[in-house]
């Protein structure tokens, strides 16, 4: 259902073409395979989703910023239209699942990195040291190990809070999984994913290379400020 709020919110259902015809009997018929590159989309998310576990008086000059402790994220698609006319989208499910991974690391490093140069200050101020080396140093002057002060200091154990932006970047991924009919000519696809709910993206096709455009095509994956798809032909 939400799949289907999304084209239906997002996108206009229009009126199709008398030019286009099924897919399956198309020049798009076959596997075709890409990536999508979700770093921007992550990040934002990300954020959002943590906004509310800053701990106070860490904004000073020096603290590390979550964009900067993040890698990217980018993982292979693959969109499969079918002779019979129907079509169907995804995400390779391993190289997601690796990206995932990869950013729950990242955020507890992020918080490691935060919360060392906010600790490492107020040890400094109430004289337990003239200078932190390093996270060992700081957890021999605070009897603790840094993962324990942190969820002291935000009131949530790490692993709790990166399972939380988490979850929250699943729900969005959750556009990537589509099928349905399509029907194409002209340059011209429409992919119906439900009864009335339909999209319509220009297509570029330049010999085994396919190019998906539409101002706000984005949308119909789940995925804000993507303008277009790039694929090729999987042989």
């Amino acid at each position: 259902m939400k799949k289907l709020k999304k084209t239906a919110v997002l996108l206009t259902v229009l009126a199709l073409a008398l030019s286009l015809s099924a897919c399956g009997e198309s020049e798009l018929t076959g596997t075709w395979k890409g990536r999508l590159d979700m770093s921007q989309q992550a990040a934002a998310r990300t954020e959002a989703a943590l906004e509310g576990f800053a701990p106070a008086g860490d904004t000073e000059s020096g603290t590390p910023e979550l964009k900067d402790c993040l890698g990217g994220f980018s993982f292979g698609y693959t969109i499969v239209f079918s002779e019979d006319g129907s079509f169907s989208a995804g995400a390779d499910e391993e190289e997601l699942a690796a990206c995932l991974e990869s950013l729950r690391e990242s955020i507890k490093e992020y918080y490691r990195q935060r919360l060392f140069v906010s600790l490492s200050r107020t040890a400094e101020e109430m004289g337990l040291a003239s200078g932190v080396s390093g996270p060992e140093q700081l957890e021999s002057l605070m009897g603790v190990s840094l993962d324990e002060a942190i969820s002291e200091v935000l009131g949530v154990d790490l692993e709790e809070l990166a399972e939380l932006a988490l979850a929250e970047l699943r729900a969005g991924l959750s556009g990537l999984e589509l099928e349905g009919s399509c029907e194409s000519g002209d340059g011209e696809l429409v992919l119906s994913v439900g009864a009335g709910e339909s999209a319509r993206l220009s297509y570029v096709l330049e010999g085994d290379r396919l190019s998906l455009r539409a101002p706000g095509a984005g949308y119909l994956f789940g995925l804000e400020g993507l303008s277009s798809l790039e694929l090729s032909r999987a042989s």
